[in-house]
C-alpha cells in the first residue's frame, strides 16, 4: 500500500540544514519545523521554490530524489543520494 506524504519548511533558513559537508558544498541533514511523517527508506523528492532556498542563499542539496533516514529527533532526515 502506497501513501504520499508532504512535509514543508515554509521559513527556510540556516538552522533549518546542518551536517555540512565542506567537499561538497552541501548539507545532509533538513530540520524540519514539525515532526515528519516519513519512515527510514522513504524515497522522496526535494524541491525548492524559485528564488528560496537556492544555493545562492543556502549551500544545500540539489533538488531530486532521495532515500532518507529519519533521525532520532523526527524533526530531523538525513539524506542520501
Amino acid at each position: 500500500n502506497v501513501s504520499i506524504v508532504e512535509s514543508s519548511i515554509s521559513d527556510i533558513q540556516v538552522l533549518n540544514f546542518e551536517d555540512y559537508d565542506s567537499f561538497s558544498m552541501t548539507y545532509s541533514t533538513l530540520v524540519f519545523d514539525q515532526p515528519v511523517e516519513f519512515i527510514t527508506g522513504d524515497l522522496v523528492t526535494y524541491s525548492v521554490q524559485p528564488g528560496i532556498g537556492t544555493t545562492a542563499v543556502f549551500p544545500i542539496c540539489e533538488p531530486g530524489e532521495y532515500y532518507i533516514e529519519v533521525l532520532s529527533n523526527p524533526r530531523k532526515v538525513l539524506s542520501s543520494s
